[in-house]
């Protein structure tokens, strides 16, 4: 199988084109090439802090929600401290580590907001949340 790429032009159609057919390929003005592999199950989503600050990341639709919560955990934006007793929501809803990114409803350019969970934990939960996401001690705070 040779490799292809997806040529999205302005109009948006998308056309699959082989990689050694785009030297020999004019492509119209306003035509965007993506070099993705599958560019269709691929998302660009924001995850939100508490202060409102909007960070982009970018997952797959096959990925999981922990996903998010790693690089939440991994991100200068957020502080590390603050992910104890909280939890992704999108659009109310909240995300689970385990649920699947597509089956949940997150499309491109949506937003997951990190909130206090609604629902009382223990300190046993919160533990455990904790040891399955490790924190590094490099990000100890925010940016100013």
């Amino acid at each position: 199988m040779k490799p292809t790429i997806a040529v999205h032009a302005s109009d948006g159609a998308t056309t699959p084109l082989p990689i050694h057919r785009l030297r020999s390929t004019s492509t119209p003005p306003f035509t965007t090439i993506m070099l993705s592999s599958s560019a269709s199950d691929s998302l660009m989503i924001y995850m939100k802090n508490e202060v409102g600050v909007a960070i982009p990341i970018y997952v797959k639709t096959t990925d999981k929600v922990e996903k998010i919560y790693m690089e939440a955990a991994h991100t200068r934006a957020i502080n590390r401290g603050s992910l104890r007793g909280k939890a992704f929501y999108h659009k109310g809803r909240r995300l689970y580590p385990e649920d699947v990114i597509g089956d949940v409803g997150i499309a491109f350019y949506d937003t997951v907001r990190l909130k206090a969970v609604e629902e009382p934990q223990s300190e046993k939960e919160i533990n455990q949340q904790m040891e399955f996401y490790p924190l590094t001690n490099e990000h100890e705070a925010p940016i100013e």
